[in-house]
């Protein structure tokens, strides 16, 4: 969808580019979820190519070099491999309806017992 190039130029603000998903959703848009040593970001691929941010969701824990994700049925899952981060689910579907920059403080989150 697209490249690690791009996503650099566009979101400077992140600390490292850990993996990137896409999402496309029932209309046709096409977003993404890319993750980050701090948390995940979220963006919609605009027709030209561009990148709007939408907003990001911070870790459950501490930061993490390595943190990987994968959309199944519009729920993009996310796991890393900090201490007691568990895995984060987060429903892409909510961003279809974003008109500014969100910053979500809580998703659904398992932790094995």
């Amino acid at each position: 969808m697209f490249g690690v190039s791009v996503l650099v130029i566009n979101i400077s603000f992140a600390l490292v580019l850990t993996r990137s998903v896409g999402w496309t959703s029932p209309d046709g848009r096409e977003f993404g979820a890319i993750g980050q040593t701090d948390g995940t970001a979220f963006v919609e691929v605009n027709a030209d190519g561009s990148l709007r941010y939408l907003g990001r969701l911070p870790t459950q824990t501490v930061n993490s070099d390595w943190r990987d994700m994968k959309v199944i049925n519009g729920f993009v899952y996310i796991g890393a491999e900090s201490r007691n981060h568990g895995l984060q689910v987060f429903d892409m579907r909510k961003v279809c309806s974003f008109t500014r920059p969100i910053f979500f403080s809580r998703c659904l989150q398992y932790i094995a017992a």
